[in-house]
This record gives structure tokens, C-alpha cells and sequence, in this order.
């Protein structure tokens, strides 16, 4: 059977820190540890029951005149706290809100808006990685050469890059759409560019065996032997022996790419293809020939000698 528990002082302070009291703070009020709702009158029953007669303390409860009084205080400064805030957030809100009405109607934004989404800003009003509006991007990944066609003779510059920092000239080449590279090309896109990435565009088609679209480049004229900006002792052609990539290699070396070491550097297209005999056999049969045609340039009589 239950039994009435008639906590002390002590007892209350240790159940609710006197700091945390409100209008009607929960307690244990059974014996067992039960946690349960106290009326104004239980409460005020019950610290009159735990303290002393005539002691006034924190513990009074809600019935107090000057507690009653401190509660209303403080319900009254959070409220004035509430109503700051609340003011302060709508008017951050219109602000804001004036600032984009002002944006828009005064400042151009409507017009800005329609032009980026139409692929007209010019490049050097872009920044970020993607500096090439997303529709040219679009139509660019889609293979539709039509809508480039006309956004870039609407002034958008072929040499943007999408949201990666890649070349559009990359993305072309990766879809192995040789049309969408031509018209970039047509319309000067840079091979050599490199957008937010470490290598070029023609290096990264080295680097990932894009044979169609290395030839492609090739035939409008890019350099094959510029230096690598990591390191400057590589080339295109060593990027793709490197990678074993046999039939762009060759393509490389027919085309003329310089197979002996770059001056002050110590490996060539050769040292790395010892690991790819197919590759190394080409380089070498090059090497040979190109030595033949000079010495037979070199003797008195033939043209082009010295």
C-alpha cells in the first residue's frame, strides 16, 4: 500500500534546482518516485509542510504575491524579446525583398536573366567553374549543333567551361561527337585551353585515348609537343604511352611528335614504353627513320642539304 512522502528542504532542491521553478513545476510527490502535476494549493501545502513556520524563501509557490509578481516580470521582458526579434526578422525580410525589386525592375535583372538563360553574356561576365551558360552546356552534351551554332553567333564564347571547369571542347571530345568539336573549332575554341582542370584539353584527350577526336585536333594544327604544365618534361605523346594507349600513340608519332627527351629532362616517350612493346617498336622504327632522312637531307648534292 502506498504511503504519503513529505519531502524536506533538501529533498525539494535536490529534485528541481530552485533556479528552474516556474508556476507549477513537476515533482516527485509519491514515495514510489512518481512524477505528476502539482496544484497551486499542493504546493503551497507542501512547502509550508517542508519549511519552517514564517520562512520565506525561493521555493514559495505560485500563490505568492511577489513570486506571482517576479513570473509576470519575466513573462513580460520575453515577450518584448519575441516582439524585437519578430520586428527585426520582417524587416531583414523586406529589406531583402526591396533589394530584389530593385534588382530587377531599375537595374536590369530581368533583362540579365533572360540573356544568361539564353546563352548570351558574354565569358568575361561569368566566373566559377561553370563559365558557360547552362543552355550552351545543354545543347553542347545533347550534340544539338544547330542551337550551339546560333548561340555563338549570338556572341557566347566557345571557350567556356561547364559547371566540372571542364572545356566545352572536352566535353565534345569525350562524346566523341567529331561534328560538335568541328563547329567549336570553327568557332575558336582553344585545344590548348585548360578551364579548371591540370592538363589541356588535348592532353586530357591524350590521357583518355580519345583517338577520333585527337585526330580531329591534329588536322586543325594543335601543337603536339607543348609541355605539360606538371611537368614540363612531358608531352602529349608520353601522357598517352604512359597510358598504353597503342593506337593513339602511333597516331602521334606518324604525326610527328618529338620522340627523344626535352632538353635537361632524363626520360623520353621511349623510356616509358618498355612496358608496351608495340608502342616501343613504333618509337624506335620512327627514331630510325627520322635519323635516315636526316643524314640523307645532310649529303652534298641533295636537296635541302646544308
Amino acid at each position: 500500500m502506498d504511503t504519503a512522502w513529505t519531502p524536506s528542504i533538501d529533498d525539494l532542491d535536490q529534485a528541481i534546482p530552485r533556479t528552474l521553478i516556474q508556476d507549477k513545476p513537476e515533482i516527485p510527490v509519491e514515495a514510489d518516485g512518481t512524477i505528476g502535476r502539482m496544484s497551486d494549493a499542493e504546493w503551497d501545502a507542501l512547502v509550508a509542510r517542508a519549511r519552517p513556520a514564517g520562512e520565506r524563501g525561493a521555493l514559495d509557490g505560485p500563490g505568492d504575491p511577489d513570486k506571482r509578481e517576479m513570473m509576470e516580470s519575466r513573462r513580460l521582458r520575453q515577450a518584448k524579446s519575441n516582439f524585437i526579434a519578430s520586428m527585426v526578422m520582417v524587416l531583414t525580410l523586406l529589406a531583402m525583398a526591396a533589394g530584389v525589386a530593385w534588382w530587377l525592375l531599375w537595374a536590369g535583372g530581368f533583362e540579365k536573366l533572360r540573356q544568361w538563360t539564353e546563352g548570351v553574356v558574354p565569358a568575361e561576365g561569368r566566373s566559377g567553374l561553370g563559365t558557360a551558360p547552362p543552355v550552351l552546356t545543354q545543347a553542347v552534351a545533347a550534340g544539338d549543333l544547330a542551337r550551339v551554332a546560333a548561340l555563338m553567333q549570338g556572341g557566347v564564347d566557345a571557350n567556356g567551361t561547364d559547371a566540372l571547369g571542364a572545356p566545352l571542347l572536352l566535353a565534345a571530345a569525350r562524346r566523341g561527337d567529331v561534328a560538335m568539336l568541328r563547329l567549336l573549332l570553327d568557332f575558336g575554341a582553344d585545344p590548348t585551353a585548360r578551364g579548371a582542370l591540370p592538363y589541356t584539353v588535348f592532353e586530357q584527350v591524350a590521357i583518355e585515348n580519345l583517338a577520333e577526336a585527337a585526330e580531329t585536333l591534329i588536322a586543325r594544327g594543335v601543337d603536339i609537343n607543348r609541355p605539360d604544365l606538371i611537368d614540363p618534361c612531358y608531352t602529349p605523346l608520353m601522357r598517352a604511352v604512359e597510358q598504353g594507349h597503342e593506337k593513339l600513340s602511333k597516331l602521334l608519332i606518324e604525326s610527328g611528335a618529338m620522340l627523344e627527351p626535352r632538353p635537361d629532362c632524363g626520360a623520353g616517350p621511349a623510356d616509358l614504353a618498355r612496358p608496351h612493346p608495340e608502342i616501343f617498336a613504333a618509337i624506335m622504327l620512327a627514331r630510325a627513320e627520322r635519323e635516315r632522312q636526316r643524314a640523307a637531307s645532310a649529303r652534298p648534292g641533295t636537296p635541302g642539304a646544308l
